[in-house]
């Protein structure tokens, strides 16, 4: 397909370039350019991690762009680049000057997440993934986790392998009708289709988690018609805007590789593999359909040099898929442990069959800016937007815990909702020469439902400072200062119900109380010509004042400095550093109802030997540097570029010591000090010779290397085990990111007309 593609575009050049000359008037113009890729690419299979969203192939591709203008009256221009790859883009504009113009766009971006990843299922890409009843029997009878993690790389042996990407396809019609000015008219049409697998997560409990295929197989198709008004003073534009989402498989089954038969006991949460159901189900995303009007305008020339704009918006969401059942283990129905009263695998037993789900947005924006004063200019603004869950809530009598055993607990899902306003000022001052200082403030109200916290306040204070003190030197710096205040009450998601699912001193990042400060600085210094410095700083950091546990703390700091040297007309240097830092702080407690460490029987206060802290870092350095060289002007020139970047990640874990009489978590926790701790080098020369006129060639050479380590893939592949070789939790498909080192020489040959 990838050659016929090519072969198509060749042909459509070709026949394009060798159309007699006298079929273009003397004031038509012809101009553009076509180009050949042929590349030899060593390592790009090492991992996908190469090509994650992009396509570099062995072999041919191509590039095309022409453009044919006819004086006053008609255009027509064709772009493709990246022919023939995985990620190429076709563009097709023509029109008349004043009329009219249309847009065919065709574009496509794979993404890659695994190659040859291992899986022991069956009818991949679909929404049923099956294990033969052999293996599940064989892993269900198995005698201990040392045996069942033996027995499980003994089928991984001969496991098949498969790539997990997928490959998303955009089709875009745009048409602009210009000839009835002051009124304008847009229309856009898009198509998209993404198709293939990814990585996914079934679980079957904590003590068994497997990594599966997800099938993806959407369709979106969305539609916008505009109409702008546009005389003098005046603007105005309304636009509709129609969003249809389809997908073409609703949900997924997937075998329990540890059970071939259902079964449920009362212990069934805590009872790992041995217990649950023989398969999983999970919705899948529903197919949706999203609406939006929107009004907008302004008006210029208002007194005191002002302008006033404004825009209403409103939106509906709505999908009313179906639900799937309680669970799909049969042993779950009458007569079994907690006494469900009735067959939770079968859909008659829900309370409703669909969802009917409905969401309204409203979204109204002004903003004025004027300038009062010759030394001073005002902005001022102010938003509401709300989001109205409309769905209607579904009472249940209770739910199935990881498919393993029926809970009496009545449940119900809450709609929730918010509402946020904003309004604020900004005041900049022209103190001094090439000397602007701004102050602004905004304060914001959030107003939720069914939230811990169902009123918050945002105060949020800036200050800014814009300088060139000098020609060659110019200056930026910011400073933002605000502060979060609500009152948090746990217990409102749950309806007056008797709470015991969260600790109570739980506080959730976007909703609790909050101080937070930024400060960026930028400069810009010329202090020769052809010498060009940018550096910048910036600081910030988040303070969760009054959380006991959760999110305490989040800080970060960035640093860069940018080169650009001109040594002569030929010769052209640069260089850049950056340095970034990232930390914050948790606290959480691990426990079990009524047992150790249980907030509300047993231990009632902040202090616990259960209580657990995180302090989690990353730092990340990158610089490189490189060079353009006219070797020979107007006939070779050379490029080289060079750039090193290194992560480095750590998890440092605390906890009180205790016993197992009053510890959840007597051993003493081990930090963890490699996570994404990855290198990546890239370089990328290139020479180009000057043929003849409009035709050149280049060769070039691309190398990259990409080196991880994680405490995620070390010391195993497929099964994690712990010190003394036995199953550990999980069965995976092999599919963290690998190392690479890919070499690319290619060679590029360029037609310009």
């Amino acid at each position: 397909m990838k050659k016929l593609i090519f072969i198509s575009f060749a042909t459509l050049i070709s026949g394009f370039l060798l159309l007699p000359l006298y079929v273009f008037a003397e004031e038509d113009t012809v101009s553009g350019k076509a180009g050949v890729i042929l590349r030899s690419v060593d390592g790009a299979r090492e991992s996908s991690k190469f090509e994650e969203y992009r396509d570099i192939p062995e072999g041919v591709s191509g590039e095309v762009d022409i453009r044919y203008k006819k004086k006053d009256t008609y255009f027509f221009e064709f772009k493709a680049k990246d022919i023939a790859e995985d990620d190429q883009k076709l563009k097709l504009s023509t029109g008349r000057y004043g009329k009219y113009r249309i847009e065919l766009i065709y574009d496509q971006i794979p993404h890659r997440f695994a190659y040859d990843a291992k899986t022991l299922y069956g009818g991949v890409g679909s929404g049923n993934l099956v294990l033969g009843d052999r293996m599940q029997s064989d892993l269900q009878g198995s005698t201990s986790s040392t045996d069942l993690a033996g027995r499980i790389n003994s089928y991984f042996a001969g496991a098949s392998s498969t790539d997990l990407e997928l490959f998303r396809k955009t089709g875009k019609v745009n048409i602009d009708l210009v000839a009835l000015d002051p009124i304008n008219f847009r229309v856009e049409f898009k198509r998209e289709e993404r198709e293939g697998t990814r990585p996914f997560s079934g679980s079957f409990g904590f003590g068994n988690m497997v990594e599966i295929p997800e099938p993806i197989d959407y369709e979106t198709t969305s539609l916008k018609l505009i109409a702008e008004y546009s005389k003098k003073q005046f603007y105005l534009n309304a636009s509709y805007y129609l969003s249809i989402f389809e997908n073409n498989i609703s949900t997924l089954t997937w075998d329990n590789p540890y059970r071939v038969t259902d079964s449920t006991t009362a212990t069934a949460y805590s009872a790992s593999y041995a217990a649950g159901s023989s398969k999983g189900l999970i919705d899948l995303y529903p197919d949706n359909r999203y609406q939006n009007i929107t009004l907008s305008g302004s008006l210029k020339n208002l007194p005191l040099k002002s302008r006033l704009s404004a825009t209403a918006s409103w939106g509906w969401m709505e999908q009313d898929d179906e639900l799937v059942p309680y669970t799909t283990n049969t042993a779950i129905k009458k007569g079994a442990a907690n006494s469900p009263p009735f067959d939770a695998s079968n859909l008659a037993s829900l309370p409703e069959s669909k969802i009917d789900a409905k969401v309204d947005t409203s979204l109204y924006n002004i903003l004025l800016t004027s300038r009062p004063l010759g030394f001073m200019n005002l902005k001022a603004r102010y938003r509401f937007y709300e989001y109205e869950n409309k769905t209607e809530e579904i009472h249940f009598p209770g739910y199935v815990r990881a498919d393993a055993v029926w809970e009496p607990i009545a449940e119900e899902n809450l709609s929730s909702s918010y509402k946020k306003n904003t309004a604020g000022i900004d005041i900049a001052f022209d103190l001094l020469k090439a000397t602007t200082l701004t102050l602004g403030y905004t304060f914001e109200k959030t107003e939720r439902e069914h939230r811990e916290v169902a009123e918050s306040d945002d105060n949020i204070y800036s200050v800014s400072v814009n300088t060139t003190p000098l020609s060659w030197l110019d200056l930026r710096l910011s400073y933002e200062k605000s502060q979060r205040e609500g009152d948090y009450d746990y217990t409102v998601p749950f309806e007056g119900a008797t709470v015991t699912a969260q600790l109570p001193w739980l506080r959730k990042y976007d909703e609790a109380n909050r101080d937070r400060d930024r400060v960026q600085f930028l400069a810009t210094v010329n202090p020769i010509e052809p010498l060009t410095l940018t550096g910048s700083v910036i600081y910030g950091k988040d303070d969760f004042k009054d959380s006991p546990f959760g999110l305490l703390e989040d800080k970060h700091n960035i640093y860069s400095i940018d080169a650009d040297y001109a040594v002569s007309k030929r010769l052209n240097l640069l260089a850049f550093y950056s340095h970034e830092e990232y930390k914050n702080r948790t606290k959480a407690r691990q426990w079990t109802p009524s047992s150790i460490g249980d907030p509300y029987t047993r231990e009632k206060a902040y202090e616990s030997n259960s209580n657990w802290e995180a302090e989690n870092e990353d730092k990340a350095d990158t610089f490189g540097g490189g060079l353009n060289f006219a070797v020979v002007p107007k006939k070779l020139d050379f490029k080289i570029s060079y750039a090193y970047s290194k992560t480095d990640g750590t998890i440092r874990l605390s906890s009180p010591a205790g016993t197992s009489a009053n510890d959840n978590n007597p051993s003493a926790p081990i930090d963890f000090t490699e996570v994404d701790d990855i290198k990546r080098q890239t370089m990328h020369a290139k020479l180009k010779y000057y043929l003849a006129k409009g035709l050149s060639v280049v060769l070039g050479y691309m190398w990259e290397k990409f080196d991880v380590k994680d405490f995620d893939n070390t010391g195993f592949t497929y099964i994690p085990t712990d010190a003394s070789g036995a199953y550990n939790g999980a069965l995976l498909m092999g599919t963290i990111p690998k190392d690479y080192d890919v070499s690319v020489i290619y060679t590029k040959l360029t037609y310009s007309f």
